[in-house]
């Protein structure tokens, strides 16, 4: 049985990571909004909370992806991570700025729009468009902590960790949706990175989670973790 603590993506909830197979995984799922302050910070407390569940397997799916990534990259006790839909990192300081200030006007709107409206809005982005959508409920969230999560670990303040990943020793597998252009990149771009590491891209969208059947998931994820 293997120990594996899953990183959800923003807005992720527990359930989320309920297609994991539970005779082969024991799941230990966190949200974004479970950690603090920035990405150096958030990384040791995920790494805490890894050797306290004697969690030896990381899974990220999109802000949990980049978060899991933090985590490898600040410490390499894992026994293999999973990665799933997550940019390496912006490379020009006007990117960064840019996009800080996009998630800057989210994390606005998550404070005090209507849950319907600020949700269906949220779906629109481009990111989404093939891609299902999962119910998301108000009475699920804090809305300070969603906002707060959008500024502290907004894709602009995350640093570029593709020197740090270089450096890697865990086994790593880049996870993306066939239909998402923008992150099938990413994950090809990341094999490129490092021997250890391995790409997978599915028919899907950037909800891989929610896009792929999810025997189809666990077949793929086991077969990853048996060869390493």
């Amino acid at each position: 049985m293997r120990n594996i603590l899953c990183i959800s993506g923003f807005l992720g909830v527990s359930a989320d990571w309920d297609f994991l197979n539970q005779a082969k995984f024991n799941v230990f799922p966190y949200a974004p909004t479970d950690f603090e302050e920035n990405f150096e910070y958030a990384a040791k407390q995920i790494n805490e909370l890894a050797k306290k569940n004697k969690c030896d397997w990381i899974m990220g799916y999109s802000m949990g992806g980049r978060l899991a990534l933090s985590a490898l990259c600040a410490q390499n006790n894992f026994k293999g991570a999973i990665i799933i839909s997550a940019n390496l990192g912006l490379k020009s300081d006007y990117d960064r700025r840019k996009r800080t200030e996009a998630d800057q006007k989210w994390s606005e709107k998550f404070q005090m729009g209507s849950w319907p409206e600020l949700i269906n809005l949220w779906n629109s982005q481009v990111v989404f468009k093939n891609s299902n959508t999962p119910l998301r409920k108000e009475s699920d969230y804090t809305r300070s902590h969603l906002e707060r999560a959008l500024r502290q670990f907004s894709l602009g303040r995350q640093p570029d960790f593709r020197e740090a990943l270089k450096k890697v020793n865990t086994p790593v597998l880049f996870v993306a949706g066939s239909r998402d252009e923008k992150y099938k990149f990413y994950a090809e771009e990341a094999k490129r990175l490092n021997p250890k590491f391995d790409s997978l891209i599915l028919e899907a969208g950037h909800r891989v989670i929610f896009d792929i059947n999810s025997q189809k998931l666990n077949t793929e994820f086991i077969k990853f973790m048996e060869r390493v």
